[in-house]
């Protein structure tokens, strides 16, 4: 460890190397998995089809405040990235333990590309952790009256924290991470009647060929 005692080092070798262990490997990678936008927006996609197959005006709300959520926040982390030009702990740190070693990622047997653990881009804020609590807080919204609504914040939180466990990101970047995606599903969330006529329009389209056939 650096001679080098703030508390952004201190919290990342708590992490990185305090927490470093088979166990919380095989709990935590699967969660940096979660924090990928593209595949998020996928899935509230299917969310959104499964919602109207069911005829869920919530579920289609939230899946909808989700999504754009993503899209939003992630503009946000890309622009913060360029301004603010953090180097990443695994460019930083020489015993910054990376988790996920380099490897070739095939599909139909097919190179596509090979899988470098640590990104070349900026560190501040995590897109991972931005997504994460952009695609989750909405549902916690939702279930706020409930205990379940700590679920997703959970969910989110691992998602973050798995970051710094791979060494690809301060704790710094996962804080302001999901403070963005907070906020933006937040402003979202809060102003939903201004825009809601226009989604539910979107969903009832979506439902005629449903009630067609089921008549």
């Amino acid at each position: 460890m650096p001679l080098d005692f703030s508390p952004d080092i201190v919290i990342f070798y708590a992490i990185n190397h305090g927490l470093h262990s088979s166990f919380a490997t095989t709990v935590l990678k699967p969660f940096n998995l979660l924090g990928n936008a593209f595949a998020l927006g996928a899935i509230m996609i299917f969310l959104g089809i499964f919602a109207v197959i069911l005829n869920s005006k919530k579920l289609y709300m939230i899946t909808f405040i989700s999504f754009f959520s993503i899209v939003i926040s992630g503009t946000v982390v890309y622009y913060m990235k360029l301004l603010f030009k953090v180097p990443r702990p695994c460019t930083v740190l020489n015993d910054a333990i990376m988790v996920i070693k380099p490897h070739d990622v095939f599909i139909a047997g097919y190179k596509v590309y090979h899988f470098l653990p640590c990104p070349s881009d900026f560190s501040l804020p995590s897109g991972h952790t931005t997504a994460c609590f952009a695609a989750m807080m909405p549902f916690a919204y939702m279930l706020y009256r409930r205990k379940t609504f700590i679920i997703p914040v959970i969910l989110a939180s691992l998602g973050g924290i798995s970051r710094v466990y791979l060494g690809v990101h301060w704790p710094t970047d996962v804080i302001v991470g999901a403070l963005i995606g907070t906020a933006v599903s937040y402003l979202l969330w809060r102003t939903r009647r201004y825009y809601e006529k226009v989604v539910f329009f979107v969903y009832r389209l979506g439902r005629l060929p449903i009630e067609i056939i089921t008549k």
